[in-house]
Order: C-alpha cells, then sequence, then structure tokens
C-alpha cells in the first residue's frame, strides 16, 4: 500500500464524491471528470514522483481499463461505469487500486442487500445475480445459457456504481491513515 500525499488524496475524495453524485443525480458520469481526474491523477502523480509515478499512473490506469473492458465483454458492466474507476486508477496506482476495488466489493454487498430489502426486490435480484455467479465459475460468460441472465437486461435492483465506489474510497483513506500512523 502507497501512502498518498495530502493533494492526491484531496483530488481522489473530489472525483469520487463528485463522480457518485453526479451517477446518482444523472444517471452517468461526463467525461470532462473522467479525463480531468485522470489528468490530475497523471499529473500529480508526475509530480510527486517523477517518472516512477508516471509508470504508477499509467500502471493503475491501465489495469482499471482492462479489468473494465473484460467485464464488459462478459456483459457485466457497460463501460460507463470505467468513468469512476479509471481516474482512480491513475490518482492511485495499481495496487491500491486494486484495494479500493475490492473494498467497493465488499462493502458494497450489505449496501446492496440493504437496499434490496428497503425495496423488496431482494429474491428478484438474488436469483439472477445467483444465477450469473454459477455461470461465471463455471467459466461461461452470464448470458450463455439465457440472455436474461446479462447484468445489463434484467429487471432487478442496479446500484449506483460510483456511490459504491465512493464508499470504497473513503475506507481506503481510513485504512492508509492508520497504516501512516504506526
Amino acid at each position: 500500500m502507497i501512502h498518498l500525499p495530502l493533494m492526491a488524496s484531496a483530488t481522489l475524495i473530489v472525483v469520487t464524491v463528485l463522480g457518485a453524485w453526479l451517477d446518482i443525480r444523472r444517471v452517468e458520469v461526463p467525461d470532462w471528470l473522467s479525463i480531468a481526474g485522470m489528468m490530475f491523477g497523471v499529473g500529480l502523480n508526475l509530480f510527486f514522483f517523477g517518472i516512477r509515478g508516471l509508470i504508477v499512473a499509467a500502471a493503475g490506469l491501465s489495469l482499471a481499463v482492462c479489468t473494465y473492458f473484460a467485464l464488459h465483454l462478459l456483459r457485466m458492466v457497460n463501460l460507463g461505469r470505467l468513468k469512476v474507476m479509471a481516474p482512480v486508477g491513475a490518482i492511485v496506482g495499481p495496487w491500491n487500486w486494486l484495494l479500493i476495488c475490492a473494498l467497493s466489493v465488499v462493502l458494497g454487498l450489505p449496501i446492496a442487500i440493504v437496499v434490496a430489502l428497503s425495496t423488496a426486490r431482494l429474491h428478484q435480484t438474488g436469483a439472477t445475480k445467483g444465477m450469473v455467479v454459477r455461470e461465471f465459475f463455471q467459466f461461461l460468460p452470464p448470458f450463455h445459457k439465457a440472455d436474461k441472465l446479462s447484468l445489463r437486461r434484467h429487471n432487478g435492483l442496479i446500484m449506483r456504481h460510483g456511490s459504491v465506489i465512493a464508499v470504497g474510497v473513503r475506507f481506503f483513506l481510513a485504512i492508509t491513515a492508520v497504516w501512516v500512523r504506526r
């Protein structure tokens, strides 16, 4: 885990909070936020760490793009969700991006369950997601047996990805703050 400079942490907070707010409000993240976040991430890493920082930013950005492109090919996400994670990868680098991604998944699951319970759609959403996970562990694309298993084409609950990423980033920053104090 690489400690982030204060300016990089502030940029990360601004990009994810603004991305989450726009994702909830407009159902999409605008290109200008994604491009500005990536430029700030690469620029800050270059300023603070030199060429090594540029390589780390490029690796984090590449990892985010490759991961979300692979998920897009499996029809699990649309590429619009990359607009929040690409700047995060450029700001924090590949290892920290993996931690933020894992935190977003782990913390997003209970949030999704609470939202599903509050909207009384837990059964429908859980059944679809369960079938998708089963197909995934059989190394088949989720839509292999039925097109209704494509996560883009079902009537279950869909969480706003930007808000879950913002929660993962907050926990990541809390972990790094505790880690640095030791």
